[in-house]
Protein backbone atom coordinates (compact mmCIF):
# COMPACT_ATOMS: atom_id res chain seq x y z
CA UNK A 1 0.00 0.00 0.00
CA UNK A 2 1.30 2.90 -0.96
CA UNK A 3 0.89 6.54 1.56
CA UNK A 4 0.17 9.70 0.43
CA UNK A 5 4.17 10.46 0.35
CA UNK A 6 5.08 7.86 -1.65
CA UNK A 7 2.44 8.44 -4.56
CA UNK A 8 3.66 10.14 -7.49
CA UNK A 9 3.48 13.26 -7.92
CA UNK A 10 -0.50 14.37 -7.67
CA UNK A 11 -1.39 16.83 -11.04
CA UNK A 12 -3.74 18.88 -10.78
CA UNK A 13 -3.24 20.89 -14.27
CA UNK A 14 -0.63 19.45 -16.94
CA UNK A 15 0.62 22.74 -18.52
CA UNK A 16 -2.18 25.10 -17.56
CA UNK A 17 -4.93 22.86 -18.49
CA UNK A 18 -6.66 20.62 -16.00
CA UNK A 19 -5.77 17.26 -16.10
CA UNK A 20 -9.54 15.96 -16.15
CA UNK A 21 -9.31 18.29 -19.80
CA UNK A 22 -6.39 16.40 -21.25
CA UNK A 23 -8.18 13.29 -20.78
CA UNK A 24 -11.03 14.28 -22.57
CA UNK A 25 -9.03 15.74 -25.27
CA UNK A 26 -7.05 12.26 -25.70
CA UNK A 27 -10.31 9.86 -25.44
CA UNK A 28 -11.46 12.21 -28.04
CA UNK A 29 -8.67 11.48 -30.17
CA UNK A 30 -8.79 7.99 -29.67
CA UNK A 31 -12.92 8.13 -30.17
CA UNK A 32 -13.36 6.38 -27.38
CA UNK A 33 -15.61 6.94 -23.79
CA UNK A 34 -14.87 6.77 -20.04
CA UNK A 35 -16.85 5.94 -17.21
CA UNK A 36 -17.01 5.69 -13.02
CA UNK A 37 -17.97 3.56 -10.73
CA UNK A 38 -17.09 5.50 -7.50
CA UNK A 39 -17.53 4.73 -3.69
CA UNK A 40 -15.72 6.92 -1.42
CA UNK A 41 -15.70 9.45 -3.75
CA UNK A 42 -19.39 9.83 -3.78
CA UNK A 43 -19.70 11.05 -7.46
CA UNK A 44 -17.10 13.72 -7.00
CA UNK A 45 -15.10 12.07 -10.22
CA UNK A 46 -18.41 12.18 -12.50
CA UNK A 47 -18.66 15.74 -11.03
CA UNK A 48 -15.68 16.97 -12.16
CA UNK A 49 -15.61 15.28 -15.32
CA UNK A 50 -18.91 16.95 -16.01
CA UNK A 51 -17.58 20.45 -15.33
CA UNK A 52 -15.47 20.47 -18.83
CA UNK A 53 -17.17 21.32 -22.45
CA UNK A 54 -18.10 18.42 -24.41
CA UNK A 55 -17.50 15.60 -21.49
CA UNK A 56 -20.63 14.33 -23.49
CA UNK A 57 -18.57 13.60 -26.16
CA UNK A 58 -16.28 11.51 -23.58
CA UNK A 59 -17.98 10.30 -20.61
CA UNK A 60 -20.69 7.76 -20.88
CA UNK A 61 -21.97 8.15 -16.92
CA UNK A 62 -21.08 6.85 -13.92
CA UNK A 63 -22.61 4.76 -10.60
CA UNK A 64 -22.01 6.27 -7.59
CA UNK A 65 -22.25 2.28 -5.50
CA UNK A 66 -21.51 3.83 -2.03
CA UNK A 67 -23.53 1.06 -0.04
CA UNK A 68 -22.10 -2.63 -0.43
CA UNK A 69 -25.25 -4.15 -1.63
CA UNK A 70 -25.72 -1.38 -4.24
CA UNK A 71 -21.87 -3.28 -6.32
CA UNK A 72 -24.00 -6.25 -6.19
CA UNK A 73 -26.96 -5.09 -7.35
CA UNK A 74 -26.06 -2.24 -10.04
CA UNK A 75 -22.71 -3.10 -10.81
CA UNK A 76 -23.58 -7.27 -10.69
CA UNK A 77 -20.47 -7.79 -8.34
CA UNK A 78 -21.28 -10.81 -6.36
CA UNK A 79 -21.65 -10.87 -3.18
CA UNK A 80 -19.20 -13.63 -2.24
CA UNK A 81 -16.42 -12.02 -4.42
CA UNK A 82 -16.59 -8.27 -2.06
CA UNK A 83 -17.05 -11.09 1.17
CA UNK A 84 -13.95 -12.92 -0.29
CA UNK A 85 -11.68 -9.86 -0.71
CA UNK A 86 -13.35 -7.48 1.44
CA UNK A 87 -15.26 -3.92 -0.28
CA UNK A 88 -11.94 -2.01 0.38
CA UNK A 89 -9.69 -4.25 -1.93
CA UNK A 90 -7.54 -3.96 -5.03
CA UNK A 91 -9.57 -6.83 -6.10
CA UNK A 92 -13.15 -5.19 -5.89
CA UNK A 93 -11.91 -1.65 -7.55
CA UNK A 94 -10.38 -3.99 -10.58
CA UNK A 95 -14.35 -5.25 -10.71
CA UNK A 96 -15.76 -2.61 -10.31
CA UNK A 97 -13.62 -0.74 -13.04
CA UNK A 98 -14.15 -4.01 -15.33
CA UNK A 99 -18.49 -3.60 -14.76
CA UNK A 100 -17.95 0.06 -15.05
CA UNK A 101 -17.25 -0.81 -18.71
CA UNK A 102 -19.76 -2.76 -19.39
CA UNK A 103 -22.85 -1.40 -17.70
CA UNK A 104 -22.25 2.26 -19.22
CA UNK A 105 -20.20 0.91 -22.85
CA UNK A 106 -17.25 2.30 -22.21
CA UNK A 107 -13.60 1.50 -22.75
CA UNK A 108 -11.89 2.73 -19.78
CA UNK A 109 -13.12 3.24 -16.51
CA UNK A 110 -12.31 4.55 -13.16
CA UNK A 111 -13.04 2.99 -9.87
CA UNK A 112 -12.79 4.32 -6.04
CA UNK A 113 -12.94 2.25 -2.70
CA UNK A 114 -12.26 3.17 0.17
CA UNK A 115 -12.42 4.24 3.72
CA UNK A 116 -12.70 8.42 3.49
CA UNK A 117 -13.77 8.55 7.28
CA UNK A 118 -14.28 9.64 9.85
CA UNK A 119 -15.43 6.51 11.59
CA UNK A 120 -13.70 3.36 10.16
CA UNK A 121 -15.84 1.07 7.99
CA UNK A 122 -16.10 -2.52 7.26
CA UNK A 123 -12.75 -4.36 7.30
CA UNK A 124 -9.02 -4.36 8.88
CA UNK A 125 -8.11 -1.64 7.00
CA UNK A 126 -7.68 2.40 8.48
CA UNK A 127 -9.34 5.76 7.65
CA UNK A 128 -7.79 6.58 4.77
CA UNK A 129 -7.47 3.38 2.57
CA UNK A 130 -8.83 4.07 -1.26
CA UNK A 131 -8.23 1.23 -3.88
CA UNK A 132 -8.71 2.62 -7.26
CA UNK A 133 -8.92 0.68 -10.33
CA UNK A 134 -7.99 1.65 -14.01
CA UNK A 135 -9.66 -0.23 -16.93
CA UNK A 136 -8.43 -0.17 -20.27
CA UNK A 137 -8.68 -1.55 -23.44
CA UNK A 138 -5.40 -3.29 -22.83
CA UNK A 139 -6.58 -4.56 -18.73
CA UNK A 140 -7.16 -3.34 -15.84
CA UNK A 141 -4.78 -1.47 -13.05
CA UNK A 142 -5.49 -0.99 -8.58
CA UNK A 143 -3.54 0.50 -6.46
CA UNK A 144 -3.78 0.30 -2.87
CA UNK A 145 -3.24 3.94 -1.17
CA UNK A 146 -3.39 4.99 2.25
CA UNK A 147 -4.48 9.22 1.40
CA UNK A 148 -4.64 10.16 5.86
CA UNK A 149 -7.26 10.42 8.39
CA UNK A 150 -9.08 14.11 6.89
CA UNK A 151 -12.12 12.91 5.01
CA UNK A 152 -11.87 16.10 2.40
CA UNK A 153 -8.29 15.18 1.80
CA UNK A 154 -8.76 11.29 1.24
CA UNK A 155 -11.55 12.93 -1.43
CA UNK A 156 -9.54 15.32 -3.05
CA UNK A 157 -6.22 12.68 -3.16
CA UNK A 158 -8.57 10.06 -4.37
CA UNK A 159 -10.05 12.09 -7.44
CA UNK A 160 -7.25 13.72 -8.45
CA UNK A 161 -4.50 10.19 -8.06
CA UNK A 162 -7.65 8.18 -10.26
CA UNK A 163 -6.90 11.41 -13.37
CA UNK A 164 -3.15 11.27 -13.08
CA UNK A 165 -3.66 6.99 -13.27
CA UNK A 166 -5.76 7.33 -16.20
CA UNK A 167 -3.92 9.89 -17.74
CA UNK A 168 -0.85 7.75 -17.54
CA UNK A 169 -2.50 4.88 -19.12
CA UNK A 170 -4.09 7.07 -22.13
CA UNK A 171 -0.47 8.32 -22.92
CA UNK A 172 1.57 5.30 -23.09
Amino acid sequence: MQNERDSSAIKSTLGGVKLVQKIGELLQEKKQFMSVAESCTGGRIAAEITQYPNASSTFKGGAVVYETSLKTKILGIPAAYIEKYNVVSEEVAKMMAIRSCRVFDSQYAISTTGIAGPSKGEGEDPIGTVCIGIATPEGVITKKFNFGKDRSEVIEKALNTAFDMLYSELIK
